[in-house]
């Protein structure tokens, strides 16, 4: 079992695995995993890394209800590890302070990376979800919507916090022009149907773009496209809006997410206006840096820095993109120009798998092109409003002490309370289980910090199934957790899940770090020939190559017209080189070819 072998790796390291509290453990675990299934490593555990998470990040008791403590009042699953991050006050757990105590911070944060491997190692599993937690999921939705203001009041659009953020708004995007975008489709699918190969096939007019984007300045090549199409232009239909649809998408052991698929014209003009305004605020003066949609580095490097001094706090919103309502979005971009087009690129309405079609009061909900950029820069704003508004600050100190990415923000220690104090008054929420704030845990952008250290831990998504036929997916997963174990000296759960690889894949060539293809990597690589491995070199290339596995993108040819094949290449020249050959989104296939040994 992976787990035990996680285990034996973290009991080796820290000198208790001939002990008989480590296999006490492991008859413990064996017994609950048998007792309960996999619930037991994919939900319970996680449950219990949560509170510790929130112990650490919060500097408060540990929970320990409904656990089994021995008589130090000390959990006694895992208790030789949480006694080095936990000290008994007053008959409460809390956390260790290295300084008070006189404990190494390395030895300490090396404690919580193995504790917070335990129990989140199987946290993401992709496991179907039954019925019941699938409907609750999209209960959630309806409700989360339809909590959210249509028409809010006066009093809230006038608030000193709003005024100041739709000031800074106004500011900084006074010169963005929405109209200079180049529109373009994401690799996800669309509500409309239409495949790969079909979404240059625009077979409808929405009034709604048309009123901004005109269907033949942006949906056709030029005059000449639009004089050869003329009659076929004609008789498309022509609708007031388009309809999205909810699908859902593997999550964690909680439940499914929630994404969007957009009607085919929305996506189109969704994503020229993403890029061109994510692109914008990256290099705009008063956001450059600070709200960002590509590095996630520098939200890492302040959780990394904060967890060691405690400067930064790391604050995580709940619900996020489904509580940045349209009425909030109207009022905080009232005035601008590219109002109009947000809205114009908003599907009002979208229909759930069981059915039901919700009109919608939020701006727009996961999937959206436009969502991630314009809930950043609302976060972002606000944010810098509260300051100025309530803290006194001025525009630029403000600016400065704010950090978005996303719903994950980076805030200074002593702002943070008045941040969480006023966004809920606009619908925001925080998810304060995930708020680190008072401890040394901090988590940003998926780096999580203690005491300076990186504790963050290798969470296995792919579920292994040996029913179902060899994937590329499931082989390079594998390959890559095999590999991310060896480099932290988890040997001994490495070589547990080469040999599951070997005996269902064969062989797998070990190669040195930052070789390339479906392979092993150690510090020293394997003797190719010895090992049995086919190896040649390639005069072409002039480079020593072995035969082994390889991942190919699935591709079709499809019939193509020529002018929307000219306008696909001018907007995106990186694609597919071979006319009318398309790479399926998210379809591979396993095959043995010859790539370079390093």
């Amino acid at each position: 079992m992976l787990m035990l072998s996680v285990h034996a790796d973290i009991a080796r390291r820290h000198g208790v695995y001939h002990t008989p509290c480590y296999k006490n453990e492991v008859s413990k675990i064996t017994s609950r995993v048998r007792h309960e299934g996999i619930s037991f490593l994919t939900k319970t555990l996680p449950n219990i890394g949560k509170r510790l998470d929130k112990a650490l990040a919060n500097n408060e008791p540990f929970d320990t209800t409904g656990l089994s403590l021995d008589p130090s009042g000390t959990p006694k699953l895992f208790g030789w590890l949480l006694k080095e991050v936990l000290v008994n006050i007053n008959g409460q757990l809390l956390p260790v302070d290295p300084s008070a105590f006189g404990f190494s911070a390395e030895r300490v944060s090396d404690c919580v990376c193995a504790l917070r491997q335990l129990y989140y190692l199987l946290y993401k599993l992709e496991l179907p979800h039954d019925t019941e937690t699938t409907q609750r999921v999209l209960d959630g939705f309806v409700e989360v919507d339809a909590s959210l203001p249509a028409f809010a009041g006066k009093e809230q659009d006038e608030l000193p916090m709003v005024i100041t953020a739709r000031r800074l708004i106004r500011r900084i995007l006074a010169g963005f022009d929405h109209h200079d975008i180049t529109p373009g489709h994401g690799p996800g699918a669309v509500s409309t149907g239409e495949d790969i190969h079909e979404k240059s096939n625009f077979s409808v007019i929405y009034s709604s773009i048309e009123r901004v984007y005109p269907f033949t300045e942006y949906f056709m090549l030029g005059a000449g496209h639009v004089c050869d199409q003329y009659d076929r232009l004609q008789a498309l239909p022509v609708l007031e809006a388009g309809t999205a649809k909810v699908v859902l998408v593997p999550k964690d052991s909680r439940g499914p997410r929630l994404i969007s698929c957009e009607p085919l014209n929305y996506q189109w003009i969704q994503q020229g206006l993403g890029r061109k305004l994510m692109s914008y605020l990256e290099s705009h003066p008063y956001t450059r840096g600070h709200v960002n949609f590509v590095d996630q580095t520098i939200n890492q490097r302040l959780a990394l820095q904060a967890s060691a001094d405690r400067n930064w706090v790391t604050l995580d919103m709940k619900e996020a993109s489904d509580r940045v309502s349209l009425h909030l979005v109207r009022t905080l971009f009232d005035g601008l120009p590219i109002l109009e087009a947000l809205e114009a690129t908003r599907t009002p309405e979208t229909k759930l798998p069981d059915g039901r079609l919700v009109r919608m009061n939020k701006f727009a909900p996961m999937g959206s092109a436009l969502c991630f950029p314009i809930e950043s820069f609302v976060f972002y704003a606000l944010c810098v409003g509260v300051l100025q508004a309530y803290g006194c600050y001025p525009c630029r100190d403000a600016r400065s002490r704010v950090f978005v990415y996303g719903d994950d923000l980076v805030v200074r220690r002593e702002d943070y309370a008045m941040i969480m104090q006023h966004l809920p008054a606009v619908g925001l929420l925080f998810n304060s289980g995930k708020c680190c704030t008072e401890g040394f845990f901090r988590e940003s952008c998926g780096v999580d910090a203690y005491l300076g250290f990186n504790v963050t831990p290798v969470k296995i998504r792919t579920v292994w199934s040996l029913k179902c036929k060899r994937t590329p997916d499931e082989l390079s997963s594998y390959i890559a957790y095999a590999n991310v174990f060896d480099d932290r000296s988890y040997y001994a759960t490495s070589e547990f899940i080469r040999d599951v690889v070997t005996r269902r894949y064969g062989k797998i060539p070990t190669l040195p770090k930052g070789a390339h293809g479906l392979v092993f990597t150690q510090r020293y690589g394997d003797d190719l020939k010895k090992e049995g491995f086919k190896t040649r070199f390639c005069k072409k290339y002039h480079r020593l190559e072995v035969y082994g596995y390889i991942s190919r993108p699935v591709k079709r040819f499809k019939r193509f017209d020529a002018r929307r094949e000219l306008f696909r290449r001018l907007l995106k020249p990186e694609e597919e080189p071979i006319i009318g050959m398309r790479a399926l989104p998210k379809r591979s296939v396993l095959r043995r070819g010859w790539f370079p040994v390093n």
